[in-house]
Protein backbone atom coordinates (compact mmCIF):
# COMPACT_ATOMS: atom_id res chain seq x y z
CA UNK A 1 0.00 0.00 0.00
CA UNK A 2 1.05 3.36 -0.73
CA UNK A 3 -0.30 6.95 0.50
CA UNK A 4 -0.73 9.91 -1.53
CA UNK A 5 -1.90 13.67 -0.43
CA UNK A 6 -4.87 15.46 -2.21
CA UNK A 7 -4.87 19.25 -2.62
CA UNK A 8 -6.88 19.75 0.34
CA UNK A 9 -4.41 17.38 2.35
CA UNK A 10 -6.34 14.48 2.89
CA UNK A 11 -4.07 10.87 2.78
CA UNK A 12 -5.38 8.50 0.42
CA UNK A 13 -4.65 5.23 0.61
CA UNK A 14 -3.64 3.23 -3.47
CA UNK A 15 -2.10 0.31 -4.83
CA UNK A 16 -0.45 0.40 -7.96
CA UNK A 17 0.80 -2.54 -9.77
CA UNK A 18 1.83 -3.88 -13.86
CA UNK A 19 2.88 -1.74 -16.65
CA UNK A 20 1.57 -0.70 -19.49
CA UNK A 21 -2.23 1.70 -20.11
CA UNK A 22 -3.67 2.04 -17.13
CA UNK A 23 -6.77 0.34 -15.51
CA UNK A 24 -7.83 2.79 -12.46
CA UNK A 25 -10.33 1.21 -10.09
CA UNK A 26 -12.63 3.26 -8.04
CA UNK A 27 -14.91 1.09 -5.79
CA UNK A 28 -18.44 1.22 -4.21
CA UNK A 29 -20.48 2.44 -1.12
CA UNK A 30 -19.35 2.24 1.86
CA UNK A 31 -15.98 -0.39 0.23
CA UNK A 32 -12.63 -0.19 -0.55
CA UNK A 33 -10.14 -1.13 -3.11
CA UNK A 34 -10.26 -4.59 -1.77
CA UNK A 35 -12.94 -5.01 -3.81
CA UNK A 36 -10.99 -4.89 -6.86
CA UNK A 37 -8.69 -7.49 -5.62
CA UNK A 38 -9.32 -10.53 -8.25
CA UNK A 39 -8.77 -7.58 -10.99
CA UNK A 40 -5.61 -6.69 -9.74
CA UNK A 41 -4.03 -10.29 -9.56
CA UNK A 42 -4.92 -11.50 -12.95
CA UNK A 43 -4.38 -8.01 -14.86
CA UNK A 44 -1.62 -6.37 -13.55
CA UNK A 45 0.54 -8.60 -16.73
CA UNK A 46 -1.29 -7.39 -19.29
CA UNK A 47 -1.66 -3.48 -18.00
CA UNK A 48 -0.97 -0.94 -15.09
CA UNK A 49 -3.59 -1.93 -12.51
CA UNK A 50 -4.22 1.13 -9.58
CA UNK A 51 -7.14 0.87 -6.97
CA UNK A 52 -7.52 3.50 -4.22
CA UNK A 53 -9.72 3.97 -1.56
CA UNK A 54 -12.18 6.73 -1.43
CA UNK A 55 -11.61 9.72 1.09
CA UNK A 56 -13.17 8.49 4.39
CA UNK A 57 -13.20 4.63 3.70
CA UNK A 58 -10.88 1.96 3.64
CA UNK A 59 -7.93 2.58 5.18
CA UNK A 60 -7.74 6.48 3.79
CA UNK A 61 -7.80 9.48 6.18
CA UNK A 62 -11.49 9.93 7.53
CA UNK A 63 -11.22 13.70 7.71
CA UNK A 64 -13.92 16.32 8.76
CA UNK A 65 -14.88 17.05 5.07
CA UNK A 66 -17.95 17.74 2.77
CA UNK A 67 -17.86 13.54 1.11
CA UNK A 68 -19.75 15.55 -1.92
CA UNK A 69 -18.68 14.10 -5.55
CA UNK A 70 -16.92 16.78 -6.58
CA UNK A 71 -13.88 16.31 -4.19
CA UNK A 72 -14.13 12.66 -4.87
CA UNK A 73 -13.83 13.70 -8.82
CA UNK A 74 -10.82 15.77 -7.43
CA UNK A 75 -9.12 13.08 -5.75
CA UNK A 76 -9.16 10.58 -8.93
CA UNK A 77 -7.98 13.45 -10.79
CA UNK A 78 -4.79 14.38 -8.02
CA UNK A 79 -4.05 10.36 -8.13
CA UNK A 80 -4.30 10.74 -11.95
CA UNK A 81 -2.32 14.01 -12.36
CA UNK A 82 0.26 12.86 -9.20
CA UNK A 83 1.43 8.94 -10.80
CA UNK A 84 1.02 10.60 -14.48
CA UNK A 85 -1.19 7.79 -15.57
CA UNK A 86 -1.44 7.94 -19.75
CA UNK A 87 -4.32 5.92 -21.19
CA UNK A 88 -6.46 5.80 -18.69
CA UNK A 89 -9.47 3.66 -18.32
CA UNK A 90 -11.59 4.63 -15.71
CA UNK A 91 -13.38 1.31 -14.13
CA UNK A 92 -16.55 2.09 -11.75
CA UNK A 93 -18.29 -0.02 -9.75
CA UNK A 94 -21.86 0.90 -8.20
CA UNK A 95 -20.86 4.40 -6.29
CA UNK A 96 -17.85 4.24 -8.47
CA UNK A 97 -19.77 4.91 -10.84
CA UNK A 98 -21.16 8.30 -9.91
CA UNK A 99 -17.63 9.36 -9.33
CA UNK A 100 -16.49 8.17 -12.98
CA UNK A 101 -19.17 10.38 -14.29
CA UNK A 102 -18.19 13.22 -12.01
CA UNK A 103 -14.63 13.28 -13.25
CA UNK A 104 -15.63 13.35 -16.60
CA UNK A 105 -18.44 16.05 -16.11
CA UNK A 106 -15.43 18.30 -14.93
CA UNK A 107 -11.71 17.01 -15.85
CA UNK A 108 -12.94 14.69 -19.54
CA UNK A 109 -10.89 17.32 -21.36
CA UNK A 110 -7.53 17.12 -19.85
CA UNK A 111 -7.46 14.23 -22.34
CA UNK A 112 -6.38 11.72 -19.27
CA UNK A 113 -9.09 9.38 -20.04
CA UNK A 114 -9.29 7.15 -23.33
CA UNK A 115 -12.76 4.60 -22.13
CA UNK A 116 -14.96 4.31 -19.27
CA UNK A 117 -16.88 1.48 -17.46
CA UNK A 118 -19.51 1.88 -15.79
CA UNK A 119 -20.24 -1.58 -13.45
CA UNK A 120 -23.84 -1.42 -12.09
CA UNK A 121 -24.04 1.72 -10.67
CA UNK A 122 -26.78 4.66 -11.01
CA UNK A 123 -26.92 7.70 -13.45
CA UNK A 124 -29.67 8.81 -11.00
CA UNK A 125 -29.92 7.25 -7.73
CA UNK A 126 -33.84 7.61 -7.23
CA UNK A 127 -36.81 6.64 -9.35
CA UNK A 128 -38.25 9.55 -11.04
CA UNK A 129 -41.56 10.20 -13.14
CA UNK A 130 -38.73 10.51 -15.93
CA UNK A 131 -36.52 8.03 -14.77
CA UNK A 132 -37.82 4.42 -14.46
CA UNK A 133 -34.27 2.77 -13.91
CA UNK A 134 -33.08 4.15 -10.33
CA UNK A 135 -33.89 2.56 -7.06
CA UNK A 136 -37.17 3.37 -5.21
CA UNK A 137 -36.94 6.49 -2.89
CA UNK A 138 -38.50 3.87 -0.34
CA UNK A 139 -36.04 1.12 -1.01
CA UNK A 140 -33.32 3.08 -0.80
CA UNK A 141 -33.72 4.99 2.48
CA UNK A 142 -34.26 1.05 4.12
CA UNK A 143 -30.80 0.77 3.21
CA UNK A 144 -29.13 3.59 4.57
CA UNK A 145 -31.64 3.96 7.84
CA UNK A 146 -30.53 0.37 8.34
CA UNK A 147 -27.26 1.05 8.76
CA UNK A 148 -28.41 3.98 11.57
CA UNK A 149 -30.99 1.72 12.96
CA UNK A 150 -28.15 -1.21 13.62
CA UNK A 151 -24.77 0.18 12.62
CA UNK A 152 -23.70 -3.69 12.97
CA UNK A 153 -26.63 -5.68 11.16
CA UNK A 154 -27.89 -3.10 9.12
CA UNK A 155 -23.94 -3.15 7.65
CA UNK A 156 -24.13 -6.97 7.17
CA UNK A 157 -27.97 -7.22 5.19
CA UNK A 158 -26.33 -4.26 2.95
CA UNK A 159 -23.39 -6.94 2.30
CA UNK A 160 -25.67 -9.84 1.65
CA UNK A 161 -27.50 -7.53 -0.98
CA UNK A 162 -24.59 -6.91 -2.61
CA UNK A 163 -24.19 -10.82 -3.59
CA UNK A 164 -25.88 -13.22 -5.94
CA UNK A 165 -26.43 -16.39 -3.60
CA UNK A 166 -23.28 -15.76 -1.30
CA UNK A 167 -21.70 -18.01 0.68
CA UNK A 168 -20.91 -16.63 4.58
CA UNK A 169 -16.93 -15.72 3.60
CA UNK A 170 -18.16 -13.90 0.55
CA UNK A 171 -20.78 -11.51 3.31
CA UNK A 172 -17.99 -11.39 6.15
CA UNK A 173 -15.39 -10.28 3.26
CA UNK A 174 -17.62 -7.13 1.82
CA UNK A 175 -18.92 -6.56 5.77
CA UNK A 176 -15.32 -6.29 7.52
CA UNK A 177 -14.84 -3.79 4.52
CA UNK A 178 -17.79 -1.86 5.13
CA UNK A 179 -16.96 -1.66 8.92
CA UNK A 180 -13.66 0.43 7.68
CA UNK A 181 -15.91 3.39 6.78
CA UNK A 182 -17.72 5.51 9.77
CA UNK A 183 -21.09 5.76 9.90
CA UNK A 184 -21.30 9.74 9.62
CA UNK A 185 -18.76 9.76 6.36
CA UNK A 186 -21.15 6.93 5.11
CA UNK A 187 -24.10 8.60 5.24
CA UNK A 188 -22.47 12.04 4.31
CA UNK A 189 -21.80 9.99 0.97
CA UNK A 190 -25.12 8.25 -0.16
CA UNK A 191 -26.62 11.87 1.02
CA UNK A 192 -25.54 13.72 -1.63
CA UNK A 193 -25.14 10.88 -4.58
CA UNK A 194 -28.74 11.22 -3.90
CA UNK A 195 -29.14 14.73 -5.27
CA UNK A 196 -26.90 13.97 -8.58
CA UNK A 197 -28.09 13.29 -11.98
CA UNK A 198 -25.69 12.20 -14.43
CA UNK A 199 -27.65 12.10 -17.51
CA UNK A 200 -26.26 14.67 -18.98
CA UNK A 201 -22.85 13.70 -18.52
CA UNK A 202 -23.77 10.47 -20.73
CA UNK A 203 -24.62 12.25 -23.70
CA UNK A 204 -21.29 14.25 -23.64
CA UNK A 205 -19.14 11.34 -23.31
CA UNK A 206 -16.18 11.79 -25.85
CA UNK A 207 -14.55 8.46 -25.43
CA UNK A 208 -16.14 4.76 -25.59
CA UNK A 209 -18.13 3.86 -22.99
CA UNK A 210 -18.91 0.15 -21.44
CA UNK A 211 -22.14 -0.63 -19.58
CA UNK A 212 -21.37 -3.76 -17.49
CA UNK A 213 -24.72 -4.86 -16.12
CA UNK A 214 -26.32 -7.74 -14.44
CA UNK A 215 -29.53 -9.22 -14.35
CA UNK A 216 -30.06 -9.71 -10.62
CA UNK A 217 -28.77 -6.06 -9.54
CA UNK A 218 -30.61 -3.31 -7.50
CA UNK A 219 -30.89 -1.77 -11.21
CA UNK A 220 -32.53 -3.07 -13.67
CA UNK A 221 -31.04 -4.69 -17.08
CA UNK A 222 -32.63 -1.85 -19.04
CA UNK A 223 -30.14 0.75 -17.40
CA UNK A 224 -27.26 -0.80 -19.34
CA UNK A 225 -29.06 -0.27 -22.20
CA UNK A 226 -30.05 3.33 -21.53
CA UNK A 227 -26.47 3.67 -21.68
CA UNK A 228 -25.38 2.14 -24.33
CA UNK A 229 -27.78 4.07 -26.52
CA UNK A 230 -27.41 6.89 -24.88
CA UNK A 231 -23.58 7.26 -24.85
CA UNK A 232 -22.35 8.59 -28.20
CA UNK A 233 -19.34 5.54 -28.28
CA UNK A 234 -21.49 3.29 -25.80
CA UNK A 235 -21.88 -0.62 -25.92
CA UNK A 236 -23.45 -2.88 -23.21
CA UNK A 237 -22.17 -6.21 -21.59
CA UNK A 238 -24.76 -8.15 -19.33
CA UNK A 239 -23.77 -11.06 -16.93
CA UNK A 240 -27.00 -13.25 -16.75
CA UNK A 241 -27.08 -14.97 -13.25
CA UNK A 242 -24.75 -12.50 -11.56
CA UNK A 243 -25.17 -9.85 -8.46
CA UNK A 244 -24.01 -6.25 -7.66
CA UNK A 245 -20.54 -7.46 -7.14
CA UNK A 246 -20.08 -9.52 -10.26
CA UNK A 247 -16.32 -8.27 -10.14
CA UNK A 248 -15.95 -10.31 -7.08
CA UNK A 249 -18.34 -13.73 -7.56
CA UNK A 250 -18.08 -13.51 -11.33
CA UNK A 251 -14.41 -12.06 -11.30
CA UNK A 252 -13.47 -14.72 -14.38
CA UNK A 253 -16.04 -13.30 -16.94
CA UNK A 254 -15.59 -9.64 -15.58
CA UNK A 255 -11.99 -9.58 -16.36
CA UNK A 256 -12.95 -11.29 -19.61
CA UNK A 257 -15.00 -8.77 -20.73
CA UNK A 258 -13.18 -5.82 -19.40
CA UNK A 259 -9.96 -6.84 -21.92
CA UNK A 260 -11.92 -7.62 -24.45
CA UNK A 261 -13.69 -4.04 -24.12
CA UNK A 262 -10.56 -2.28 -23.25
CA UNK A 263 -8.19 -4.20 -26.19
CA UNK A 264 -10.60 -3.48 -28.66
CA UNK A 265 -10.87 0.27 -27.72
Amino acid sequence: MSKILTEDGIELDYVSRGQGNTLLFIHGWPCSQRVWDCQLHALQDRYRCVAFDLRGMGQSEKADCAYNFKEFASDVRHLIKTLDLHDVTLVGWSMGVSVTLEYMANYQDDGDVSRVVLVNGPIKLISADDWAFGIEREECMQYINGLVEEPVNGRRNFAASNLHYPSEAEIDFLFNISMQTPLDIAMKAVTNQIDLDHRPVLKSLKVPCLAMQSDHDFYPVELGEYIARTVPKGSLKIFEGCGHSVQLQNYEIFNKALIDFVDNN
